[in-house]
């Protein structure tokens, strides 16, 4: 069964609820709601605690259960548990003597002083209850993958410098071998050491004591924090993909949190009525702001489907929610490029009835919003999904663990051009910093000059510190408020944020008053390392488009070449290579040392199930086929000179290739000598 409370556990179709409470509570409801449960009123909570208690506001699957026992949680069982867990966390593993973080020794943030809580639990109700759990102790959440090797997991925990590693019941083991492998390999002696802990007990009733009762007649800790303070506190380390370099682990403030899910509650109009089948890693900002915390800001319901990615347990459960399905209907979905192409092959197999096929088009065909990120959308995934869901589409965005999502195209179809990712969402500002002299000097719709470049971001939704590194390090992915980009791309669908947005970041309301800046002219810009150009505007008159929208070229370390005298885009070339007649099904085009070009282009390909060397298919014929298919479409310079075939191209939990890893082992003798 799910470790949380026994009374926070009822089925779909009915069981005991805590509250029954029917509406929305009043605002000083819900602050007096959240000072019974001792709860800090940052702006997540407070909203969890306006929205209906007997709503259901997460789904999920017994591990040891067949998808056919899915058991419900209500917000009024969500914020129960919340309570309980902060204060078990606080009697099961006490108080630093001092703040971890500026050695001031108060009571600031209610007894953890922003120590790192690491945690490995499996896509369900008790991650989401773990996380905010650790946030309402005032701890700083630190989120580790499953999918991981125990050294991987073990850098984690030792560079984050959790002092605590909780794990669910089914991780528990793997949980003290990461402990072991950061005792003994890593060297590392944490002040009072390394401590493990099943959350089993964070959500069972701690023994009485001094404090105030709770839910069940649960004796609370009184919560002196100031939530003014908690605001600007560090809430979640989340460790990047480290496709370029080691991972590091940027730090996000409950400030920034609130300003990223706010915006994208605005620009995706997340509400009551959306149900979200969650099928996303939980230590991704995709997994965690897209499909978790905005939804639950948003009053939405949450249902996680059990973990490893499953395609067959995904359509199962989107056509159960077609008519006559028995099931709630599925209005979000959100994933990687990879992943839709597994739903795709999985539509497609011999397995698949025409009845579910036909129940399947109903249910994709009622989904409000679809999204895929992370990585670039092949224009014959998007294709192929709008094939069998009666002409749905794939949203496209941009945002990365540093600043959230920062760019979206609009939900009408008519607002999601193939190949951009869309215009800047409310709360950010977008710069282009050129990295050659303008080649055109013809103002665009923002009045500075048209072109492309690096791109920056600033925004009260931006990060400001990476974790464990030094200032400087920091301070050198900035440039100041003061500096002007080349191009400066502003909101593009809609407006700034409204004055009721305003304060659901800032947390405004009965005796709490945050003084703090919104705009994103006030915020140093972020220089995220990817090269982007404006597109040509859309041919349509509405007042809303007040820029154009913005393609995506890539990383400038690894993705932007420069063969001869021409800067080519790998992502471009991925495209025109997925689009042609071959039988590929990913690819990645990378650049390798030359003395004649500087970058040769060089394409590691993918065939589809069914092409291989026993069907024709050698890798002489493929490079042979891609290149003369390719001259006919795309200039020269931009066709691979050397293309090889492999059975995957590794990628990471979030679709991402890491091309330098490729590169070495693909090309693992590559010296320049072919150029």
């Amino acid at each position: 069964m799910p470790h949380s409370p026994p009374s926070s556990l009822c089925s779909i179709k009915g069981g005991r609820r805590i509250s029954t409470t029917s509406g929305y509570p009043a605002p000083s409801t819900a602050y007096k709601l959240l000072s019974d449960l001792s709860l800090p009123a940052l702006p997540l909570f407070k909203s969890l605690a306006s929205h209906p208690p007997s709503k259901v506001a997460i789904i999920d699957y017994n591990h040891h259960h067949p998808i056919s026992t899915p058991h419900a949680h209500t917000y009024s069982n969500l914020l129960q548990s919340i309570s309980l867990g902060r204060t078990r966390l606080l009697q099961l593993y006490g108080a630093p003597a001092a703040d971890l973080d500026t050695g001031t020794g108060t009571n600031e943030l209610c007894n953890l002083h922003g120590a790192r809580v690491a945690f490995l639990v499996g896509n369900s109700f008790n991650w989401v209850a773990t996380l905010f759990a650790v946030w309402a102790a005032g701890g700083v959440a630190v989120p580790l993958c499953a999918a991981h090797q125990l050294k991987e997991m073990a850098y984690v925990v030792a560079d984050s410098g959790a002092g605590l590693v909780l794990g669910s019941r089914e991780f528990l083991e793997k949980v003290e071998e990461v402990v072991e492998v950061v005792r003994r390999e890593k060297g590392v002696q944490l002040e009072g050491g390394v401590r493990v802990g099943g959350i089993e007990g964070l959500f069972s009733p701690p023994p009485s004591g001094e404090g105030e009762v709770g839910p069940a007649g649960v004796v609370l800790p009184k919560s002196d924090i100031d939530t003014s303070t908690l605001l600007y506190k560090r809430a979640l380390i989340i460790y990047t993909s480290g496709t370029t370099s080691l991972p590091k682990g940027v730090v996000t403030t409950h400030l920034h949190l609130s300003a990223q899910s706010a915006s994208l509650k605005l620009a995706w109009n997340y509400s009551p009525t959306d149900h979200l089948l969650h099928i996303l890693p939980l230590h991704h900002v995709h997994g965690i702001l897209n499909c978790t915390l905005t939804p639950l800001l948003s009053g939405a319901t949450i249902e996680f489907l059990l973990q490893p990615f499953n395609a067959a347990n995904v359509l199962t459960r989107l056509a159960q929610g077609a008519p006559g399905g028995g099931r709630e209907k599925i209005t979000l979905l959100m994933a990687v490029p990879t992943i839709y192409t597994r739903l795709l092959e999985r539509y497609h197999s011999a397995d698949m009835g025409s009845e579910q096929r036909v129940a399947l088009t109903q249910a994709l065909s009622s989904l409000r919003l679809a999204v895929s990120g992370s990585s670039s959308l092949p224009t014959s995934v998007r294709s192929a999904w709008a094939e069998i869901s009666g002409g749905g589409s794939l949203l496209e965005r941009y945002g990365m663990t540093e600043v959230g999502m920062a760019v979206s195209c609009g939900l009408d179809s008519t607002l999601q051009p193939a190949g951009a990712v869309g215009w800047v969402l409310p709360g950010y500002e977008v710069g282009l910093r050129s990295q050659s002299p303008p080649q055109s000097s013809s103002p665009n719709p923002t009045g500075t000059i048209a072109q492309e470049g690096e791109v920056l971001i600033r925004g009260p939704g931006v990060f400001t510190e990476y974790w464990n590194r030094p200032s400087s390090t920091t301070s050198s992915e900035f440039l100041p408020a003061s500096y002007t980009p080349d191009t400066i791309l502003t909101p593009g669908l809609g407006t700034p944020f409204p004055e009721l947005e305003k304060q659901a970041i800032v947390g405004v309301g009965e005796g709490v008053d945050i003084p703090t800046p919104l705009s994103p002219s006030s915020y140093p810009w972020f220089k995220t390392g990817d090269f982007a150009r404006l597109s040509p505007p859309l041919p349509l008159s509405t007042p809303t488009l007040t820029t154009p929208p913005l393609i995506l070229l890539g990383r400038l370390t690894t993705d932007i070449l420069k063969s001869g005298s021409e800067k080519l885009s790998a992502l471009e070339i991925e495209h025109a290579i997925l689009q042609t007649s071959l039988p590929i099904s990913e690819v990645a085009v990378v650049g390798l040392p030359s003395l004649k070009w500087g970058d040769l282009v060089a394409a590691v390909v993918v065939l589809k199930p069914g092409h291989g060397v026993d069907e024709g298919w050698d890798e002489e014929r493929v490079e042979r086929d891609l290149r003369a298919e390719l001259k006919r479409c795309v200039a020269g310079w931009k066709v691979p000179k050397v293309v090889r075939v492999v059975e995957t191209l590794g990628r990471n939990a979030m679709g991402k290739v890491a091309k330098r890893d490729l590169v070495r082992r693909v090309f693992p003798g590559w010296r320049g000598e072919e150029n």
